[in-house]
């Protein structure tokens, strides 16, 4: 993964995935109909890697205009964040509040935490699988 300084003056952060695609987050108008539970947070957000990748830098880069990709190595594919059509405002704060939500299910202790059945392969190896 890097950070790359573009010769427009644009901040580019890449993303490099070597297996299959990674999808990045659904477009901002599905997104603000998708209700906060686990489920659709999983199959809509999909991945909180890249947009927290965006978060933390757009504090570094302000001035700057910055954008996030997943670059697949298998099939050469870029995938941006962010496009003409997205409102990155809302796509982060959906984002940071679906995060808040998964967050206190996990560390809620009144909650039993299961993990996700439909993808056991990956919660197999996660650290909160026996919480």
């Amino acid at each position: 993964d890097r950070v790359d300084k573009l010769e427009d003056g644009s901040v580019l952060i890449l993303d490099y995935k070597t297996g299959a695609d990674t999808p990045k987050p659904q477009q901002t108008d599905k997104l603000e109909k998708m209700k906060f539970k686990r489920e659709p947070i999983r199959d809509q957000i999909r991945s909180f890697q890249l947009p927290l990748y965006y978060y933390f830098e757009k504090k570094k880069y302000e001035e700057e205009t910055l954008n996030a990709a997943l670059y697949n190595l298998r099939s050469l594919k870029l995938s941006y964040l962010h496009n003409k059509k997205r409102n990155e405002e809302k796509l982060m704060q959906i984002c940071l509040n679906a995060l808040d939500f998964i967050l206190h299910e996990i560390l809620d202790p009144g909650k039993t935490f299961i993990a996700d059945p439909a993808n056991e392969r990956n919660c197999k190896y996660c650290s909160f699988f026996y919480l």
